[in-house]
């Protein structure tokens, strides 16, 4: 008993051969979550509308002697994510986890947003989410097993000014989740959230430039930093991996204390 627990254990974090589709995975946090599957042996179909950075980023993985697979999708388009489930079975033949992280977010004060631009972020960060939840989730119903990681945000519980699309679509992904939850926990599918706090990319040096927002937002994070790439890394292979088999429906918040701080 004691020799099986300490086994079990000890590769319970392990991702070998589990193949992971990973959306959005052309940007900052994409990147992350791609390396951090990786490194735990996982082989990962890249997705994103911006099909040369992800194919830069499928020769970094094959670099690292991983595997992956670099498709062109939308995720507002039905007929793209059938596209990539349908290359993605044809090269793997199966998808253990399903990583949303396809996003956008567009800033402008809520009384000036167009209903176009509302719709947009709507599509993209909910819709998109539910429509490959929703066909990745029919592979996993079959197959009794499979990990789905929404990529949230703490301004899915927590407003800021001109992010009212953003915060509301957050707020929707997470219900999302917590539905995807209920529904498909009988099929041992576990649907989980991360909602982290900005991570340091090359995508959001734009707003570290700015000493004043810095300030602002750290002296609200009782850790006192903003969040570095390789804090992200253990909430994305625990949700991924065996390790969470009994959390499911869980909001993880990546963010140092900053949504507990008031």
């Amino acid at each position: 008993m004691e020799e099986e627990f300490i086994k079990k254990a000890q590769n319970i974090f392990d991702l070998s051969g589990r193949v992971a589709i990973i959306t959005g995975a052309a940007g900052g946090l994409g990147r992350i979550i791609t390396f951090s599957l990786i490194s735990f042996g996982a082989h990962a179909v890249l997705a994103s509308r911006n099909l040369k950075n992800i194919k830069y980023l499928e020769a970094e993985v094959q670099e690292m002697g991983g595997e992956a697979l670099a498709i062109a999708c939308d995720v507002t388009q039905e007929d793209q994510i059938e596209r990539m489930v349908s290359e993605s079975m044809q090269r793997f033949g199966k998808v253990d986890i399903l990583v949303n992280n396809a996003g956008i977010n567009i800033r402008v004060p809520a009384e000036e947003m167009s209903l176009q631009d509302w719709r947009k972020v709507m599509e993209t960060d909910v819709t998109g989410a539910f429509l490959c939840s929703q066909r990745v989730g029919r592979l996993m119903i079959q197959r009794r097993k499979g990990k789905i990681i929404n990529i949230s945000s703490i301004r899915g519980q927590s407003g800021r000014a001109t992010l009212s699309a953003y915060s509301a679509s957050k707020g929707g992904l997470e219900a999302l989740t917590r539905a995807l939850a209920c529904e498909w926990g009988k099929y041992n599918i576990q649907v989980n959230s991360i909602a982290p706090s900005t991570v340091e990319t090359e995508l959001s040096k734009p707003s570290l430039a700015d000493p004043m927002f810095v300030k602002k937002i750290t002296e609200r994070i009782p850790l006192g930093r903003w969040a570095q790439p390789d804090d992200f890394i253990g909430s994305v292979v625990f949700l991924a991996s065996d390790a969470s088999n009994f959390v499911n429906g869980h909001i993880l918040f990546v963010d140092g204390g900053y949504i507990i701080s008031g």
